[in-house]
């Protein structure tokens, strides 16, 4: 199980009580201002769900 997986849970049981579907869950790390941009895998997956909608 990884530490961020509650937080999910809780926030899909949220949604799904309030009747919002989610289309994915995005959950890259960065820790300096700017470094997301470096991942390219995470912003072709969001760049992906994005264009799905």
């Amino acid at each position: 199980m990884h530490l961020y997986e509650p937080v999910v849970t809780m926030f899909r049981l949220s949604l799904d009580y309030l009747g919002v579907d989610i289309a994915d869950v995005l959950l890259p790390t960065a820790y300096e201002r700017g470094e997301i941009l470096s991942n390219t895998e995470e912003l072709e997956r969001a760049r992906g769900i994005g264009t799905s909608l």
